[in-house]
C-alpha cells in the first residue's frame, strides 16, 4: 500500500483483485485445451512460462522513481503566479448603440 497513492489506494487493490480474479477464470478456461493438446511436461513448462515473464516485466520496474512520483502527489502544489493587469492603452471603442 506504500506504492500507491493513498486517496486511490482502496479502488486499485480492489481493481488488482479483481484482474487477479479474471485471471484466474481465464486460466482455467485455458488449462483444459492445453492440458489436452500437450505433454503433462510441456503444460507444465507453458503454465510457468506466465509467471516467469511476468518476472522478467517486473524487472523493468524503477521502484525508487514511482514511489517519488506518489510522493509528489501528497505535496501542496505550488500556487500558480497570477498575471499583473495592464491597463488598456487606447480608449474604449464604444458601439453604435451605445454611442447615440
Amino acid at each position: 500500500m506504500a506504492l500507491c497513492w493513498k486517496p486511490v489506494a482502496a479502488v486499485q487493490f480492489s481493481l488488482f483483485m479483481a484482474l487477479s480474479n479474471v485471471g484466474l477464470m481465464a486460466g482455467s478456461a485455458v488449462m483444459g485445451p492445453l492440458v489436452a493438446s500437450l505433454t503433462d511436461a510441456q503444460a507444465l513448462f507453458a503454465t510457468a512460462a506466465v509467471p516467469v515473464a511476468a518476472a522478467l516485466l517486473l524487472l523493468r520496474v524503477d521502484v525508487a522513481a514511482h514511489v517519488a512520483r506518489v510522493a509528489a502527489f501528497e505535496r501542496p502544489a505550488a500556487a500558480p503566479a497570477v498575471a499583473p493587469t495592464v491597463a488598456p492603452t487606447t480608449a474604449p471603442v464604444l458601439s453604435p448603440v451605445l454611442a447615440s
